[in-house]
């Protein structure tokens, strides 16, 4: 199983020698060679590897079925797309260009969910820009969201290109397809490594990025930028955008946004394969990640420095007290996985079977659907009495937070939120953004746990003022007010 240290050490090292052998996009832009980080939903991607004989090659056959199958129905569907350029917009030459994701419905007209009013404020000093994002929304966009988009001078990832386009993809893709499966290797790791590139090489995902990577270029060629922003957390779609942009626009410089964070256990953003596949600069969200990057060998030929976050917030001091009793209510904070929601969700329904002294409240990340969420997990539709979805709920300083891995976690603490962390049996490391440093974060593994910590609060233990200042003083290295000096520095070297 990958939950045991040297299969998980053994796994990482044969991933990035692939990486390293193959330097062309076709196999970098599978994103099951690029290994994020340590996370149980991350890492489930890999289990299959050391399971039996007959279910790994149940697996593969079926990982092959719906390769072949997306193949098929890719071109089958290009097939009534006709190519035009009627979709580019009339602003023409921009100085800059940036990457982003569509995945609420929401769409505000100053704001990225990722670069927030960075791209807007640029454009307030006079520059000139245009976006390219790739669509994570499950249902079809209503005219008034095409409209905002389409106002900002953005566009959105197209599902095909044309029968032309996709029949040159699917063509390079079966070459790699072919080449993983009759790979001769001896070591029975490398070896089931070698079958499943061969079925990732042709799935949804990885002809996505390679979608990607084709639109990208033929947008840069068109508004010819100067400066290109993308989100950057090691992703095999960001890798093969910075080869696209240093391979045919050899003046336009790319900066990748770290925008969430650097976990002490992460992997696929701190490696360097190629420089041609790394951005010229990484800004970060905090101290603690630009220390990691700086720290790793993707540093060696890239400026790294930090930007900071939005979610470093205007709040520079904690609101929590010692000795303070807390409310009963607690506000449930998942990632946006749906597994990850289940475990929380799960947990909370279970407690509530029997108890009804704490309400909680379940807050979805923004790319996820409540909606969605429960047509897939009927389950959900009938919530206990203490138990609420997030509506128009508000969060006060008195309140709690049950979470896992979300970052979200940072701007709660700090509101002044008491923060609980969910242990859980598939975890191999914990996930907490915290790192298991501080005695305030509080861990809980078990219903009996919470039973206890709800006993403690109310008799008035908590904590004392050395351990909040502590908790604090993490946090503000976490994520770092937004420094815009830093952009404009970057702007004049390259505008």
């Amino acid at each position: 199983m990958l939950q045991n240290k040297d299969n998980f050490e053994k796994l990482l090292k044969v991933l990035d020698e692939i990486l390293e052998e193959n330097k062309g996009i076709n196999v970098r832009a599978i994103p099951w060679l690029h290994f994020i980080r340590y996370h149980p939903v991350f890492n489930s991607q890999y289990q299959i590897l050391f399971s039996n004989k007959s279910k790994f090659l149940f697996f593969l056959i079926i990982l092959y079925i719906k390769g072949i199958t997306n193949t098929f129905l890719t071109l089958l569907k290009s097939i009534f797309i006709k190519p035009s350029n009627s979709y580019l917009n009339e602003i023409k030459n921009v100085d800059i260009f940036y990457v982003s994701h569509l995945i609420n419905p929401n769409v505000d007209h100053k704001k990225d969910f990722y670069f927030d009013d960075i791209i807007s404020r640029l454009g307030n000093q006079g520059y000139s820009s245009a976006g390219l994002l790739i669509n994570h929304l499950k249902t079809n966009l209503t005219d008034d969201i095409k409209k905002i988009i389409e106002g900002k001078n953005n566009y959105i990832l197209n599902t095909s290109l044309g029968f032309k386009t996709e029949i040159e993809f699917a063509a390079t893709q079966i070459k790699v397809f072919l080449k993983f499966i009759f790979k001769s290797e001896s070591n029975q790791l490398k070896r089931r490594i070698n079958f499943l590139i061969s079925g990732f090489s042709v799935s949804r995902s990885t002809f996505l990025n390679i979608r990607l990577s084709f639109v990208f270029k033929n947008l840069l060629g068109y508004h010819k930028p100067k400066l290109v922003f993308i989100t950057y957390e090691g992703h095999a779609w960001e890798r093969i955008l910075c080869n696209t942009l240093k391979a045919n626009f050899s003046e336009a410089k790319i900066v990748g946004y770290q925008h969430s964070y650097i976990f002490k256990n992460q992997h696929a953003a701190l490696k360097s394969f190629d420089f041609n596949f790394d951005p010229h600069y990484i800004l970060t969200s905090g101290e603690i990640s630009r220390k990691r990057i700086i720290n790793s060998n993707i540093a060696k030929n890239i400026k790294i420095d930090i930007l900071g976050s939005k979610r470093f917030g205007d709040k520079n001091s904690l609101k929590i007290q010692p000795a303070k009793k807390f409310s009963n209510r607690v506000f449930v904070i998942p990632e946006g996985i749906e597994s990850e929601c289940k475990i929380l969700f799960d947990f909370c329904l279970n407690y509530s079977l029997h108890r009804d002294n704490l309400e909680f409240v379940f807050k979805f990340h923004p790319q996820m659907s409540l909606k969605d969420f429960v047509s897939k997990n009927p389950t959900y539709k009938k919530l206990p009495q203490n138990c609420h979805w997030f509506t128009n709920h508000s969060f006060k300083n008195s309140d709690w937070v049950l979470y896992r891995g979300t970052t979200f976690i940072v701007e709660l603490l700090k509101k002044g939120l008491q923060p609980i962390y969910l242990s859980h049996k598939s975890d191999f490391n914990s996930i907490d953004i915290f790192e298991g440093k501080f005695k305030h974060r509080k861990i809980i593994s078990s219903a009996k746990d919470l039973d206890l910590l709800v006993k403690k609060v109310s008799i008035g233990k908590l904590t004392n003022d050395k351990e909040l200042n502590s908790l604090l003083n993490f946090s503000k290295k976490i994520y770092s007010p937004i420094n815009r000096s830093i952009l404009n520095k970057i702007i004049k070297e390259v505008i």
